[in-house]
């Protein structure tokens, strides 16, 4: 199973670089998502965007809403956090048509400043190429199996075991077709993580303020420490 790793660019933190990601380098990214070299080719785009402490939740909110309404690329959130504390960050992970992963970067993007774009793509030809093998294998066996249930058995016990030997093929072929089913969905749709940080966009009086919030529970703790001892 051959793997690729394609790094679009690396920026990084600095509040000067006002979009990280423009020009093209954004159509790059874009370009990759939507083009496809092979049918048999599973892509996964990972983009981090910094964000401010004021926009985290704004942010998140507006793509988990705009998967949850773009039917058109079969757009379906797999899984989001997001995270308030010391290190304020969200995380989005989504399942999308190759056609949708542009707008949604887009949104992402216009958040705060774009770190770090990478796309991961995996050849799965032999793998769906081994699985269709399979299925025509099974789909052979389990008409020929047919074809002598059909015909009926000498006795009862050859009966029976031609039941129980079509039983299992028919079990093993419905899984294969689970598994080709799944694989066909790995290229057909693209899979999309959206990150947002906060590291350049926080406050100045985030860490102080974060420290003054523990000060209490660890001076008890202190205290109780030093006491017991």
């Amino acid at each position: 199973m051959e793997e690729i790793l394609i790094l679009v660019g690396l920026v990084g933190c600095s509040s000067e670089q006002s979009a990280g990601f423009s020009g093209d380098a954004e159509l790059a990214f874009v370009r990759i998502a939507e083009q496809r070299e092979s049918e048999f080719l599973a892509y996964e785009h990972t983009i981090v965007v910094d964000t401010s402490e004021a926009k985290l939740a704004e942010s998140f909110q507006s793509v988990a809403e705009a998967c949850a309404a773009d039917r058109e690329n079969q757009c379906t959130v797999l899984h989001s956090e997001i995270n308030h504390g010391q290190y304020n960050r969200a995380s989005i992970r989504m399942r999308v048509k190759p056609e949708g992963v542009g707008t949604l970067v887009t949104l992402a993007a216009g958040s705060g400043d774009v770190v770090r774009r990478s796309t991961h793509v995996e050849d799965l030809a032999k793998t769906i190429a081994d699985i269709d093998k399979r299925i025509a294998i099974l789909t052979t066996t389990r008409d020929r199996l047919l074809e002598l249930e059909e015909r009926g058995a000498e006795d009862i016990e050859s009966l029976i075991k031609i039941t129980t030997e079509l039983t299992t093929v028919q079990a093993e072929l419905e899984e294969a077709m689970g598994q080709s089913a799944y694989q066909r969905q790995r290229v057909d749709l693209d899979i999309l993580n959206i990150q947002f940080v906060v590291e350049a966009g926080r406050s100045f009086w985030s860490p102080i303020l974060d420290s003054l919030s523990s000060f209490g529970q660890n001076l008890s703790e202190g205290l109780a420490d030093t006491i017991y001892a």
